[in-house]
């Protein structure tokens, strides 16, 4: 009897300092509601994408839903400058019915004119009928330094935006071979606006989108290759742009990818035009 006491305290005082050891990743602020002025500035909002749509989170855990009318895959804040030169906060969101923008969380405003629309039959109750819905967007990044550029793309092409999404020029594909865009990112490097995406077989690619003639610039030094072929790079999932400050005080771009399958990161090394491994 006192051995199973004896290993029955010792399983309650392990299951008593698990329990002191977890901890939340994130604690929300301990407020019931976010007021105007947070929202108008960004401040303690927690937001949260899903099948169902856009919820914002409050700190007692409930979600509370901002937008139900189809799937969420990507929430981007951004700031913009009003008549007064003061920062307005403000997001978009990706998502299956478009590029949606909000500055309250209450009025969202579709961004699609100029993105790729397909034309889809529908058959209910023996019935034809003929709707159209956006083609599906694998990915949206916002320029750090000017977040009215911002880009998105298709399996097909990039679309590239200068005025916030109100409309998108399509700078189709670095490939011309065969479709597949998986990740894409805006950013001013040398006062000069870049588009980057990358391939999931043909690796990385970047273009001066205002440039009279842009055309799409491939890089593959620096990546790992796949373990089937030494030509072709494992493919790049993500491209994400990071303002950097000097010790003078000035600031610049630097462009970060990882790749899909092989758990590896990169920092782009733009006077080499190569990936600099970080991270394996």
């Amino acid at each position: 009897m006192k051995k199973l006491i004896f290993v029955l305290s010792l399983f309650f005082l392990g299951l008593f300092l698990n329990a002191q050891e977890i901890k939340p990743l994130y604690k929300l602020p301990e407020k019931t509601a976010v007021n105007a002025e947070e929202v108008e500035s960004g401040t303690n909002v927690f937001l949260v994408g899903s099948d169902e749509g856009l919820f914002r989170i409050t700190n007692r855990n409930a979600a509370i839903p901002l937008w139900t009318e189809g799937r969420v895959d990507q929430i981007v804040p951004v700031n913009f400058k009003d008549s007064a030169n003061s920062l307005r906060s403000g997001w978009f969101i990706r998502t299956s019915k478009g590029i949606f923008f909000s500055y309250d969380l209450k009025n969202f405003e579709e961004r699609d004119d100029g993105l790729t629309f397909l034309t889809i039959k529908k058959y209910k109750n023996k019935s034809t009928s003929l709707v159209k819905e956006i083609q599906k967007l694998k990915d949206l990044c916002v320029n750090p330094i000017n977040n009215k550029e911002i880009v998105t793309a298709t399996k097909d092409a990039v679309f590239y935006s200068q005025d916030a999404g109100r409309s998108w020029k399509n700078l189709k594909s670095m490939s011309l071979r065969t479709p597949g865009v998986k990740a894409v990112a805006v950013a001013t490097i040398n006062a000069e606006t870049v588009v980057f995406m990358s391939h999931p077989i043909l690796g990385l690619s970047y273009i001066y989108p205002n440039r009279e003639k842009p055309v799409w610039i491939d890089v593959d030094e620096g990546f790992e290759k796949m373990p089937q072929t030494s030509s072709s790079a494992d493919e790049i999932s993500d491209i994400i742009p990071i303002i950097r400050t000097r010790a003078d005080g000035s600031t610049f771009t630097e462009i970060y990818l990882s790749q899909t399958y092989m758990p590896r990161i990169y920092k782009f090394n733009w006077e080499e035009q190569k990936g600099e491994l970080i991270y394996a």
